[in-house]
């Protein structure tokens, strides 16, 4: 009788029907995932304190030599420069209180010697390279520290900045950059750890043995990454600024127009605001080039094998603006690590993220008016070039 009173489904019921089945099955394997990634970071927490308590991780779970570089970790050349232990600074992990670093004792497959952030000045690099250091050693990667302090913000690739070029300090007087790597990942090597520095993303242009070290960092097996900061107004106000391009582009101002000497020391006070004066012509030239050296930094970088893609400091950084929340950094800071060859972990990733004291705090960034001195000049010189997307009202 059922059989009979039961009439059957229109077409569109069924697809109904099809459609709500299959997406609480998409539903349900996202919620795996999210649980799977939420134990494998738990799992992490608990090697740490684990190690810390003294016991003892997965007996069998040893890091592989990192054969490229092993002849030249056991040079007693390389041998006489002690370049530190590990690195400091994961705050939501439990942490060790001898000479190591807890991180540092636990056991990770990682055949990866060197991780570089290829990044210009003004866009967030330094910190930018203090949260990648934090997040590589969260995901268990053990780091060697660069210079004193354990510090990963070292311009290890300057000749006048590298730590290793300090004569006083008895290291040698004068070190070439392709040098101070082979250096520094010997010790690298000695210590089964991995190295983590920043290159300007400019070096190809202008060293010409950039060639022989793009050739060095391939037979070496180190992995890059390419950062821009999307805007290039920004890119270029906070330069002039910074005194880092001072000339025919502008240059900084006080609050009463008179030129600003502070240069990159105006970042330590932030009370006294500086604004770049522009030079409106020499602007819109400067950002049509910008645009092509992108393009071409890009080509070129890819040609040496060193990255794939470029990624944007406003999307990793954007977890820190009230309006955006975490998605956006989440899956570009997977991105970054994807290309330094780790896995990422997207709950240890916004774990992270959360405990960063600027989370969620900043408001969206004000208007140009508020760092440029000349706007309207250069404001109207924008618009006409087809540079005004770039303007903030």
């Amino acid at each position: 009788w059922l059989k009979l009173q039961r009439k059957p489904l229109h077409p569109t019921a069924i697809f109904i029907r099809i459609f709500t089945l299959a997406m609480k099955v998409v539903r349900a394997l996202a919620l795996a995932s999210t649980i799977s990634e939420a134990v494998q970071g738990l799992n992490l927490v608990q090697k740490t304190v684990a190690v810390q308590a003294g016991h003892s991780v997965h007996a069998g779970d040893v890091r592989p030599t990192m054969s490229p570089l092993q002849t030249m970790a056991n040079d007693p050349v390389y041998s006489r420069w002690n370049l530190g232990e590990g690195y400091e600074g994961v705050p939501f992990l439990a942490r060790g209180t001898g000479a190591r670093t807890l991180l540092d004792n636990m056991p990770v497959s990682d055949d990866t010697p060197g991780r570089t952030l290829i990044v210009d000045g003004c866009s967030g690099s330094s910190y930018m390279m203090g949260m990648s250091g934090k997040l590589l050693a969260a995901h268990g990667v053990h780091l060697h520290a660069v210079g004193e302090g354990g510090s990963h913000k070292k311009d290890l690739l300057k000749n006048m900045a590298n730590y290793l070029s300090d004569a006083e300090k008895g290291h040698i007087e004068s070190l070439d950059m392709t040098k101070a790597l082979e250096v520094s990942l010997a010790a690298v090597v000695r210590n089964n750890e991995s190295l983590l520095f920043k290159t300007n993303s400019e070096l190809h242009r202008w060293d010409p043995s950039f060639e022989v070290m793009a050739s060095f960092f391939n037979s070496s097996g180190i992995k890059g990454t390419l950062v821009f900061r999307r805007n290039t107004l920004d890119w270029n106000v906070c330069r002039v600024r910074d005194c880092f391009d001072a000339g025919a582009r502008g240059y900084p101002v006080n609050e009463n127009g008179d030129k600003d000497d502070r240069c990159f020391a105006r970042r330590q006070d932030p009370s006294k605001p500086t604004w770049a004066k522009l030079n409106a012509e020499a602007i819109v030239n400067k950002m049509e080039r910008d645009v092509i050296t992108r393009e071409e930094t890009l080509k070129q970088l890819r040609s040496y094998g060193l990255v794939t893609e470029e990624i944007y400091s406003e999307d990793l950084l954007s977890f820190e603006r009230k309006a955006v929340g975490y998605s956006l950094s989440i899956r570009e800071w997977s991105r970054l690590l994807t290309a330094w060859g780790v896995k990422p972990n997207k709950w240890i990733i916004h774990k992270f993220l959360a405990s960063q004291p600027l989370a969620g705090k900043l408001p969206e960034p004000g208007p140009h008016s508020e760092v440029i001195w000349n706007i309207d000049e250069v404001a109207e010189n924008l618009r006409n070039n087809g540079f005004g997307a770039y303007l903030r009202a």
